[in-house]
């Protein structure tokens, strides 16, 4: 696992941009939260 120490990392801006909707649909990725959610997605393959 990448240890991030920058708020400059690119991951790290890439994930916040994931905040707005416009780069969620451009990219067409978006952010999960939790246990059950991530349980969940993984289920559906």
């Amino acid at each position: 696992m990448e240890c991030i120490q920058s708020k400059d990392n690119k991951t790290i801006k890439r994930i916040i941009s994931l905040g707005q909707r416009k780069n969620r649909q451009k990219n067409g990725e978006y952010i999960v939260e939790g246990i059950r959610s991530i349980r969940d997605i993984a289920a559906m393959g």
